[in-house]
């Protein structure tokens, strides 16, 4: 296990030094800038400024006929000292959703009022990890805590599934719906999983049946030990999966295809472009949809609503006495205190 830590600028992304085993230590920005604790509060280039840290673990497994197997894995982790603080970061602090797609893209969300705010281009790989900045007053330093993708109340908590993937090097990767909420329900079922037709043993003795058979998502059935796992719940809530996650695992979407339908008689089948942009659209609806359904008992949506309801009638009102007073003026109808005196709201004129 080894750690190396960066300091970048966070509003372009440029890396301004890193120190630690197996990297070049020094700096590597267009402008040396010392923003050590004692100097930092004085520059303003240092309010930019983040600290990062990734631990890269290297392990090594070893079976009894003498094979052995390499799994390498790295996290990007805030500054041990703000742990506490990102213990307490259990939900969006601006009241901003951020949730991470399969398709490499993210999806922001007003909790409050339930509406989409933004949707970013494609990255390179899955976003698998976000970092809210704070800053302190006092020393005028960024600090970094994990943004919180499962909300307390969301429902994905209770459910066990689990996404598998392959990255573009064919490595394999695996999320879990108690981390990634967002991500792994709004993916296709693996077609193991779902058609009886790819549990046959035939499909584990050729590589690409077998990984077109296992990618997607998987339901975990472990009952005996579920209960278990409830009592650590309960007694632990340092979760080190969900607080330091890696940023990116670059996923091999693009280039392999998923499907949930059953009757798929042809591994060379692929969607369009114009297919996978419609399959975008269904997914974050569907999560617009999850808001809309979590927080439809707000006190601030009902004001919000009635406020709205106000002012759409009022708008209303007002366009059908603009349209009056034309038919009025060109003799089409009435005036208007006739036609209030006929229905009976006003008193007849002697």
């Amino acid at each position: 296990m080894r750690t190396i830590m960066y300091t970048i600028n966070m509003l372009n992304g440029e890396i301004i030094s890193a120190f630690g085993p197996g990297s070049k230590n020094g700096y590597f920005g267009s402008q040396s800038v010392d923003c050590s604790p004692e100097e930092k509060i004085k520059l303003q280039e240092c309010e930019n400024m983040i600290v990062i840290g990734k631990t890269i673990f290297e392990l090594g497994i070893h079976s009894y006929d003498g094979a052995s197997y390499n799994v390498t894995y790295s996290t990007w982790q805030q500054n041990v000292l703000d742990v506490p603080l990102a213990l307490q970061n259990t939900f969006s602090k601006d009241g901003m959703c951020i949730a991470p797609f399969r398709d490499k893209s993210l999806l922001a969300s007003d909790l409050d009022f339930r509406i989409a705010r933004w949707v970013s281009p494609t990255f390179p790989g899955i976003i698998v990890g976000l970092f809210d900045v704070f800053n302190d007053l006092r020393t005028n330093e960024n600090i970094l805590v994990p943004h919180p993708f499962n909300p307390g109340d969301h429902e994905s908590i209770s459910s066990n599934k689990v996404y598998l993937d392959q990255t573009s090097n064919l490595s394999w990767f695996a999320l879990s719906s108690q981390n990634f909420p967002s991500l792994v329900e709004s993916a296709p079922v693996s077609r193991y999983a779902s058609s009886d037709r790819w549990r046959v043993s035939s499909i584990f003795e050729d590589e690409t049946l077998f990984k077109n058979a296992i990618m997607g998502v998987h339901q975990i059935y472990n009952n005996e030990y579920d209960h278990l796992y409830e009592n650590y719940e309960k007694t632990n809530s340092l979760d080190t999966t969900h607080k330091y996650p890696p940023l990116m695992i670059d996923s091999s979407v693009d280039t392999t295809d998923l499907h949930q339908n059953n009757e798929m008689n042809s591994l060379k089948e692929y969607m369009s472009p114009e297919d996978l942009e419609a399959y975008r659209k269904k997914i974050h609806e569907q999560i617009s949809r999850e808001l809309d359904e979590k927080n439809q008992n707000s006190l601030l949506l009902k004001f919000g609503s009635l406020v709205y309801r106000i002012i759409e009638t009022g708008v209303f009102l007002l366009l059908f006495l603009i349209f009056c007073a034309i038919l009025q003026r060109f003799k089409i109808l009435p005036p208007l205190y006739v036609l209030l005196s006929k229905i009976g709201f006003m008193p007849e004129k002697e």
